[in-house]
């Protein structure tokens, strides 16, 4: 009889948390696509600006990594806290500078805010299928296989003996995961799917003069409370820099997580990150709101 390394909660941790990082992009899809008059190929335009992304942070790590040599100052065993601020900062910029890049040279004929938003959700959505529903898929295969067989049956199965020490360091300390962390760690996953397209539309303020994005009534609203359209123009200047900053800072707790930092306080992780989410996505509503 085959060991039973990982717990069912485990396991059912996984399962749900794999559902819901396929399920997520395709509802919001779906319902945003019904409710609003976008155009279809905004939402896979998205997709373009996630491969950028990934493409982006790969260019990034063999620069850092193989050109520069700091590749021991981004090992996670050796220098954890490096590793994880390393991979915030450059996933939180590659993720709005992509938002940016796209916007930019790739929505003629597409303008307005229901095609820069279904944009996001395809972009936003696409990231969460590949960095969440993948991984669990990829957690859920690996307990599933090692309960069925044992741990040293599926280790046996690998040809090197360097892997097969790794693979098996891996999986018992995915094994000794508590259900608590793993949950945290795709809320924290599905909280950046939301956070990411609430910034976006920051992104999408920064790109364009406040005259010609904001409704007419906003406009009027501006001259009847005596304020100037400069000062518009003044805040929509920093909203980049501010979703740059804010995207690096809702991806720390979860890098830091990654390389096991904090493990006690991964609840006050997903509660720092569920305040952000919030302000963020409130704030950018009411920007929305106010578009054309």
């Amino acid at each position: 009889m085959s060991e039973t390394l990982f717990a069912d909660g485990q396991i059912v941790a996984f399962t749900v948390l794999l559902a819901i990082s396929v399920l997520v992009p395709i509802i919001m899809f779906v319902w945003y696509y019904m409710k609003k008059k976008a155009k279809l190929a905004s939402y896979f335009i998205g997709f373009v600006g996630t491969v950028l992304m990934v493409a982006g942070k790969y260019l990034l790590d063999t620069f850092f990594v193989s050109m520069l040599g700091l590749g021991e100052y981004l090992d996670p065993k050796i220098h954890p806290v490096y590793t994880a601020l390393y991979a915030a900062v450059t996933t939180g910029l590659l993720m709005i500078i992509s938002t940016y890049v796209i916007m930019k040279f790739a929505m003629d004929g597409r303008e307005g805010k229901e095609n820069a938003l279904l944009l996001l959700i395809g972009k936003a959505g696409l990231y969460l299928v590949m960095y969440g529903a993948v991984t669990e898929m990829t957690y859920m295969s690996v307990a599933n296989t090692v309960n069925d067989m044992g741990l040293d049956k599926y280790i046996s199965q690998l040809s090197d003996p360097a892997i097969r020490d790794s693979q098996r360091v891996a999986v018992q300390a995915l094994a000794s995961r508590p259900v608590t962390e793993i949950v945290t760690e795709g809320a924290l996953q599905v909280l950046l799917f939301v956070l990411h397209i609430a910034l976006g539309i920051l992104v999408y303020m920064r790109m364009h003069k406040s005259k010609d994005v904001l409704s007419d009534e906003k406009l009027e609203h501006i001259k009847k409370e005596g304020r100037d359209i400069a000062w518009y123009e003044k805040r929509r200047e920093g909203m980049l820099s501010l979703a740059i900053i804010v995207q690096i800072l809702s991806l720390i707790p979860f890098c830091l997580l990654q390389v096991n930092i904090g493990i006690d306080l991964a609840i006050l992780y997903l509660l720092a990150d569920i305040i952000l989410t919030l302000a963020a996505g409130f704030g950018s509503y009411a920007m929305y709101k106010q578009l054309k």
